[in-house]
């Protein structure tokens, strides 16, 4: 799990604290270590997948991580601004899936049909058009890389 703690000093833009959203004390040492006036929830179950399969874990990490979070902030008496960050939508693929498992056998055996293009070129093709959307909405390389 990881959230943002945005520094205001000088030359530095931004500065990402690691901690843990299911440890509300280690919130609360981080907090008052860094002790920012802006604190940002980045924390995401990554693929949404994981949320399903595991979801003893998802709840606690996701929904109290942020109320542990909050609490932490009013804990140590921080007078900060914080948000949740939203996921952008604009890095979703339409047709994101968690695994993609095929067998062209049936294919070839009935239409006599053959892939024009191989796993790894696929893969390879579908890096290259995220890195060009990202670049083309204007995001930094890492967001077309997640």
């Amino acid at each position: 799990m990881k959230r943002a703690l945005v520094p205001r000093e000088p030359g530095i833009r931004f500065f990402l604290h690691h901690g843990d959203l299911t440890d509300g004390s280690r919130l609360v040492t981080l907090l008052e270590r860094v002790h920012r006036d802006e604190v940002y929830n980045l924390a995401a179950q990554s693929p949404v997948r994981v949320s399903f399969d595991e979801p003893e874990f998802t709840g606690p990490a996701t929904g109290l991580g942020s109320t542990r979070l909050l609490e932490a902030i009013r804990m140590v008496g921080l007078d900060c601004r914080h948000d949740h960050v939203a996921f952008d939508e604009r890095c979703l693929r339409p047709t994101e899936v968690d695994a993609l498992i095929g067998d062209a056998s049936r294919a070839k055996a009935v239409l006599g049909w053959e892939p024009e293009v191989l796993t790894a070129d696929l893969a390879r093709i579908m890096v290259e058009a995220d890195l060009a959307e990202a670049s083309k909405l204007g995001l930094p390389e890492s967001a077309a890389r997640r």
